[in-house]
């Protein structure tokens, strides 16, 4: 705004002069607005970011608006109250009193005008009419203008006050949600080490029950009848149960805390792996797409996701001819991987509980009922998505998306 009202004061004086050639025009005054608005401006918008400038901005803006407005003024006095400069006069007090934010400058650039106005009433003697008009038109216009501002300042306070709160607010929400998270992370970290040592703790005892049981066996199976047998059978087995619940527990908590190790990943190689380590019945037969993706991430993770989605598979898949595969289809910012089979199939009123911990579709098994949750968390981890589609009798269709790799990480 400051930088338009020097040019548009200088071609506003030489368009008076051109139309009233019996007005005589200060002709310095026009050439100063010409310099000293856009110098005043550019200083302003160079240093706005600056504490100074944004704290007495209002200051250096009310230097050119004193200077313009007395200058209209006094050419109004000069050409005995001609209507455009009059006009001119009366806008620029009018504008000059908007562009100011403190109460302050509001009384002092008022009271400036009305001292101003007086003095050149004292000077040019004009009759008491015109003074009395034009001390009102004066009285009407600042008031008015004064008003309006006046409301625009408090309202600006208001605001400043309210955003200042809300501020507060926001480090004292920042600082408290700070705090709990601090806390959580404690938690966490204790719950993990306590996870760790009571495995290990627990662990022990299994393996010197489980050798010991053996024992008994061993030595004593041909004097032993079948009862005695099949309960110390029951424990071995309760045994086994119990080490997968562990490792179970103990894999699913350190899913998100394992070391970076990622790197781009040949997922038929990954599956290639898994299968060396599982037992793969007769009836089973397993088929993996050729060319699956290559994807970005943690080697022991993924095992994690592939072992668990195939040992399902074969688990639950009692027929004579069963068919687990295994592929993926690429999307346009991620790959849609499926494990495929065609099992016993899963009532659908177990999609969302088949994912949550020690959730298992059938009690007598040896699960830990832990690998689904395994699964959900580790495709999560990678902010991908899980679900499954499924009719009983018929087979399941696990399926989870990973964003593809784009070369940045």
């Amino acid at each position: 705004m400051l930088l338009l009202m020097g040019p548009s004061q200088f071609i506003y004086a030489y368009i008076i002069s051109y139309m009233y050639p019996d007005v005589e025009i200060k002709k310095l005054f026009p050439w100063i607005f010409l310099f000293l608005f856009p110098l005043v401006s550019i200083y302003l918008f160079i240093n706005y970011k600056k504490p100074y400038v944004q704290k007495k901005g209002s200051d250096f803006i009310m230097i050119p608006l004193f200077v313009f407005g007395f200058y209209n003024s006094y050419q109004a006095f000069e050409t005995n109250f001609h209507i455009d400069y009059l006009l001119a006069s009366f806008i620029t007090i009018f504008g000059g009193i908007l562009l100011i934010n403190r109460h302050k400058q509001l009384i002092i650039y008022s009271c400036s005008y009305f001292l101003y106005y007086a003095i050149m009433f004292y000077v040019f003697p004009y009759t008491i009419e015109t003074r009395t008009s034009i001390f009102l038109a004066l009285i009407v216009i600042i008031s008015f203008s004064f008003v309006i501002q006046n409301a625009f300042i408090t309202y600006r306070k208001e605001q400043i006050k309210y955003k200042q709160k809300l501020k507060e607010q926001v480090r004292s929400r920042t600082i408290t949600i700070e705090n709990k998270l601090s806390i959580i992370e404690k938690k966490n970290n204790d719950l993990e080490e306590y996870a760790h040592v009571v495995s290990h703790d627990l662990k022990a005892p299994l393996r010197n029950i489980d050798t010991l049981v053996n024992w008994v066996i061993e030595d004593n199976k041909d004097g032993m009848g079948e009862s005695c047998l099949n309960s110390l059978t029951m424990v071995l087995s309760n045994v086994e149960k119990m080490d997968l619940l562990i490792k179970g527990i103990l894999d699913y908590s350190t899913i998100d805390k394992l070391e970076s190790e990622d790197r781009l990943l040949n997922i038929n190689l990954i599956i290639d792996e898994v299968l060396r380590t599982l037992f793969v019945p007769k009836n089973i037969n397993i088929k993996t797409q050729d060319d699956l993706p290559k994807i970005y991430g943690n080697a022991w993770r993924f095992k994690q996701v592939f072992q668990n989605l195939i040992q399902n598979a074969i688990k639950y898949n009692h027929k004579e001819k069963g068919i687990i595969e295994i592929g993926a289809t690429e999307k346009e910012n991620y790959f849609e991987f499926f494990v495929k089979d065609n099992g016993i199939g899963i009532s659908d009123t177990y999609f969302d509980r088949i994912f949550k911990v020690f959730t298992k579709l059938e009690s007598n098994t040896s699960s830990s009922g832990i690998g689904l949750s395994i699964v959900k968390k580790i495709v999560n981890y990678y902010n991908g998505e899980i679900w499954l589609e499924s009719q009983e009798g018929i087979g399941t269709t696990f399926f989870f998306t990973i964003l593809k790799y784009d070369g940045t990480t």
